[in-house]
């Protein structure tokens, strides 16, 4: 029996061939490789479609056409969206075959993006939890895991995208809406799970703009904090919307009862595409024209959503440790059957004994553990390294605060000196003295 070349297969092999590749990236290169593979490209329809469900894989296929809809749908519509991608994500998945091609792309970079995230997340929470592989490029984790990880970090993202507020006023129902809408959808250790997404997030942003908003001058002068963390920091949760637009040279005068709603920052509800760009800015000017695009006062804090859990008409008396696991889920039907590993549940069980069930998610004294990521992890992965232990010994140093009093008292003086300058009509860099305040770049 004769040998057959890739070129000389049937058209709709190639097409199942094209079908399987696990990138929409892959596609263009592949049809460039030869006229036949793009011949069987045009006469067999749905190969797109195929590949981002490839990509995006099943279990997340759902949350991507989520994340479409709730940057399009009035915010009153939210409910229904968690509705169906939570009781029928059938649906949204089914809509993937009739999508344009431009649609298609978006969702797949979108989870690109998500992924590259998580798989950082992944990497640093594993060195943390585990010093021996502090040097590992990165870690091996489960289907389960990886899906976990990639799934947190979609549920942020809609967070930010149905919550976010498009005017200055914070919404009056976004108590209500958080609460029942999207919290209740999940157990309390996946609620923990999206915390430990935010402060990964969070962190990665204070890093990424700590030598802009500690020096620049215009900074100063509207009070930028960039020493204080999560709920004691408004300025790392508010949302930059096109509202508010002013030029980065403009003179503003705010009074002071004002100073704190508005002005510039990189702000955690614009969402994974800011983060990523300014992780990525390659020079403090490029971070400085990133972060001093965007004026606005709107906001989605997550930090005050996961407080505002807490004060929900709950049973105090009652302790973690008196429910089981099933127990603890909500009682949509997408939970039936499903999401059960215990790794998740035995980590968040540990960290929580001895407290009520509501007051379960983002406790300051557990902001170590989220860094490790612990209640993302297999169960299998958590016994052999023994995670129950490592909680119950608790962390090397007290969790109680991230920042200390002095760093706090030198960033209060900094606004002080910043705002002098500023209000002798100076701009750009400062680096300690009124002195060395110039306009353009710092010294190298």
């Amino acid at each position: 029996m004769p040998t057959l070349t890739i070129t000389e297969l049937p058209c709709e092999v190639m097409a199942a061939i094209l079908r399987n590749l696990d990138n929409l990236r892959s596609l263009t290169p592949a049809l460039l490789t030869c006229r036949h593979f793009y011949t069987s490209f045009k006469q067999y329809h749905g190969i797109e479609p195929a590949i981002v469900r490839n990509q995006v894989t099943p279990a997340l296929l759902p949350y991507s056409v989520a994340l479409l809809d709730a940057s399009n749908w009035p915010r009153s519509l939210a409910g229904g969206l968690l509705d169906t991608l939570y009781n029928e994500p059938a649906q949204l998945s089914a809509r993937v075959s009739s999508m344009p091609v431009s649609t298609l792309q978006q969702m797949a970079r979108s989870h690109e993006l998500i992924r590259k995230l998580s798989t950082l997340f992944a990497t640093e929470a594993w060195g943390h939890l585990s010093p021996g592989n502090r040097d590992d490029d990165s870690i091996s984790l489960s289907p389960t895991e990886d899906s976990r990880f990639c799934r947190t970090f979609y549920r942020l993202e809609l967070f930010y995208r149905l919550f976010r507020t498009e005017s200055g006023v914070l919404d009056p129902d976004f108590e209500e809406r958080t609460k029942s809408w999207f919290f209740s959808r999940h157990p309390p250790w996946e609620n923990e799970q999206i915390g430990c997404a935010h402060e990964f997030l969070e962190a990665k942003l204070r890093q990424a703009s700590r030598d802009v908003v500690a020096h620049d001058i215009f900074f100063g002068e509207i009070d930028i904090d960039y020493v204080s963390t999560g709920r004691d920091n408004n300025w790392n949760q508010l949302w930059v919307s096109a509202l508010v637009h002013i030029p980065y040279n403009t003179a503003i005068v705010l009074p002071d009862a004002d100073r704190c709603l508005a002005g510039t920052k990189p702000q955690l509800s614009q969402g994974l595409e800011f983060i990523d760009k300014l992780m990525n800015a390659d020079s403090y000017e490029a971070k400085r024209s990133l972060l001093s695009s965007t004026f606005a006062k709107a906001s989605a804090s997550f930090p005050l959503a996961a407080d505002w859990l807490t004060e929900t008409d709950g049973d105090w008396d009652e302790s973690v440790g008196d429910y089981d696991q099933e127990e603890l889920l909500p009682a949509a039907s997408a939970w039936v059957g499903s999401n059960l590993d215990r790794g998740p549940y035995e980590a968040w069980r540990a960290a929580h004994l001895g407290m009520p069930p509501v007051v379960s998610v983002m406790l300051d004294n557990n902001a170590w553990l989220r860094e490790r990521a612990y209640v993302l992890w297999d169960w299998g992965r958590m016994q052999r390294i023994d995670l129950l232990a490592v909680i119950k010994a608790g962390p090397s140093k007290d969790p109680s605060s991230s920042w200390d009093g002095e760093e706090y008292d030198m960033m209060l003086k900094s606004f002080e000196e910043r705002s002098k300058l500023w209000r002798q009509g100076m701009t750009g860099y400062w680096n300690g003295g009124e002195d060395a305040a110039k306009e353009g770049k710092p010294d190298e």
